[in-house]
């Protein structure tokens, strides 16, 4: 038997009242009365040629008949109604006031100067941006999205890898005419290295990587001994590494102005640079919502559309 138009309103209260645990708070839900709800429910119960709910005055409960239906339909109605959702949402502009919280030298270095392109791309949207690199809970502090060194700690939020920023060992031509220019991971045993720490799982460690031929890649793990540790925001050491206090490893981008300035210079080039822990990937995570609002959605795409590095070429700035 076909179904009518009006078995699936029907339905549609159905999956309401068993939701809201009450005719009442349905009608609440539905903007109407409770009489057109029972009537509904009535109907259904014609249609079907059961009764769903033993009810009286002051309460009601389901029946078998009345669960084995919520079995079937229940949650089937809930994707449809968040298809609806997400396809109603797809089609409206992105707008109103969104809060991120960027890892500092991502924000700083690869998202804040392509803003200006995101703006113009989505004129509707005000942006509030904090910059913390420790920061992971976003709900407690009112952000829509935030972004961290790897996968956040908590299930509670959705999060996929937006950028895998280039890592390049740097030290300052004073630092280097005074204590020379490493050849080989294996020297920096010798050298001032600047360590950074970021939580408590952080390791600060580097893992150097060279091709080596038929035996394909030979990693040299670099544990930065130094007496300089720079907590809480990586691109600190930047500034230490300009000011001749050792050698680091940083973000590229973040690094690239004093490259090209010739306050810093590039080393060990010919190796590939991946963090033990941490700062290699940048996720960005959000609350896990059914419906995730538009521009929350415009800002995580706007994200994930510059992901790496690999065009720059580092040889031009080293020693």
């Amino acid at each position: 038997m076909a179904m009518k138009s009006r078995d699936l309103s029907g339905l549609l209260t159905f999956q309401v009242v068993v939701r809201e645990g009450s005719f009442s708070a349905a009608a609440r839900q539905l903007k109407l009365t409770p009489g057109a709800i029972s009537r509904s429910i009535g109907q259904l119960e014609q249609a079907v040629g059961v009764r769903l709910f033993n009810r009286t005055t002051v309460e009601f409960s389901l029946t078998a008949e009345g669960r084995r239906l919520a079995s079937h339909v229940c949650d089937k109605l809930e994707l449809l109604e968040d298809s609806f959702a997400e396809f109603n949402s797809e089609n409206k502009a992105p707008q109103g006031l969104l809060r991120i919280s960027l890892s500092n030298s991502y924000g700083k270095y690869y998202v804040i100067p392509r803003l200006k392109d995101f703006l113009a791309r989505y004129p509707e949207i005000d942006l509030e941006i904090a910059l913390n690199d420790s920061r992971q809970t976003l709900i407690e502090e009112g952000f829509d999205i935030g972004t961290s060194y790897g996968r956040p700690d908590d299930s509670a939020y959705i999060s996929r890898v937006v950028c895998k920023p280039r890592l390049v060992l740097v030290g300052a031509p004073e630092y280097l005419e005074e204590h020379g220019v490493p050849a080989h991971p294996d020297d920096l045993a010798e050298h001032e290295c600047i360590a950074v720490s970021i939580g408590a799982n952080w390791s600060g460690a580097s893992i150097f990587g060279q091709s080596g031929g038929a035996d394909g890649e030979v990693l040299h793990k670099v544990q930065p001994k130094g007496r300089l540790l720079v907590t809480d925001q990586i691109d600190g050491v930047i500034q230490a590494a300009v000011a001749g206090l050792g050698l680091t490893v940083v973000h590229l981008r973040a690094a690239l102005p004093y490259l090209k300035s010739g306050h810093l210079k590039a080393l060990l080039t010919n190796y590939r640079i991946d963090a033990e822990v941490g700062t290699r990937e940048i996720h960005v995570f959000f609350p896990h919502r059914a419906k995730i609002a538009p521009r929350v959605r415009a800002f995580v795409d706007f994200l994930a559309e510059d992901r790496d590095d690999d065009g720059i070429d580092c040889a031009e700035f080293s020693v």
